[in-house]
């Protein structure tokens, strides 16, 4: 019993990893081809190949018809779908105009912000160790975005936007939770992808690029690998907890920063690093805490 545990964690540390590894490629593809399209095309185009891919596979398993699938769209997946969209279009603004391992880092601060609209709008109790937390993710934000703000190349609105960025994720995360306890993640994905791309089609149309046969292939590329980085992930949380699926997380950060020191000659420097660590350092006292209040209320509800 203890081996097939260890086999299974196994496995999904090793998923998890590969979902890591495969966000931060599609970070350099993304950062790359940034400058050949706008901001809306490039979310169109990854979003609707994205979405014949999910398609693909959701016939593959035989889940429900599309048809069903789309009748399941209420205001929360409409809300779902419009978050997303300001998300990942904020997140490629800012991507534009800094470095792929700020703009990664950065993206961290997405619990940090799912915790606080909890405190202010879920009535979420505010302890010492998550103001810490909070204080800590804070300087650390302001380490990070410190070379950004002072190169000419980032504007004080890629900044707005690459901070509104895991705002409006957190939002989306919170929606997400709830939809989770009885959609499967295939239906949520199918749905959120399809949304995306109905809304994104009228400002993408709006300032379209002409695309070469190069830039067709890799943008099919992108959407393939958003789709795989769903199913990745969707295996990795079914066999690992959520404990270790945290610390893991971060390692995005290293795939990211060494791929665009080897791709796209990117530099860290050392207060980004520190800036780096502060951030993770925050987001896992958030997890423990959070970790240790579960265990907690199993406990209560289980004495024995």
């Amino acid at each position: 019993m203890i081996l097939q545990i260890k086999n299974r964690e196994t496995k999904g540390i090793l998923c998890k990893l590969l979902n890591l590894f495969l966000y931060a490629v599609v970070t350099i593809l993304n950062k790359n081809f940034l400058k050949s399209l706008g901001i809306f095309q490039l979310f169109f185009l990854s979003s609707f190949f994205a979405l014949i891919f999910i398609t693909i596979f959701i016939k593959f398993s035989k889940e429900k018809s599309l048809f069903d699938l789309i009748k399941g769209i209420n205001t929360k997946y409409l809300t779902r779908g419009l978050l997303n969209m300001m998300g990942r279009t904020f997140w490629l603004f800012g991507l534009a105009e800094m470095d792929a391992t700020i703009a990664t880092t950065i993206a961290y601060l997405r619990p940090i912000f799912a915790l606080l609209i909890a405190i202010f709008f879920l009535s979420e109790k505010m302890t010492w160790k998550l103001g810490s937390a909070l204080l800590i993710s804070i300087i650390g934000a302001i380490l990070v975005i410190g070379p950004a703000a002072d190169s000419d190349g980032a504007s004080t609105i890629s900044i707005i936007a690459i901070f509104s960025s895991p705002l409006a994720w957190a939002i989306y995360d919170i929606i997400v939770k709830k939809q989770s306890r009885k959609d499967h993640w295939a239906k949520q994905t199918f749905i959120v992808f399809f949304l995306s791309v109905l809304f994104s089609f009228p400002l993408a149309i709006t300032n379209w690029e002409p695309l070469n046969s190069n830039l067709f292939l890799i943008i099919i590329l992108i959407g393939f690998l958003y789709t795989s980085i769903e199913v990745t992930l969707a295996i990795a949380l079914k066999r690992l907890a959520l404990t270790l699926v945290a610390p893991i997380s971060f390692t995005r950060i290293v795939f990211t920063a060494i791929l665009a020191y080897i791709f796209i000659g990117e530099e860290i420097t050392m207060v980004t690093s520190i800036g780096c660590l502060l951030i993770i350092a925050a987001n896992l006292v958030i997890f423990a805490t959070v970790s240790e209040k579960k265990v907690t209320e199993l406990k209560a509800e289980d004495p024995s």
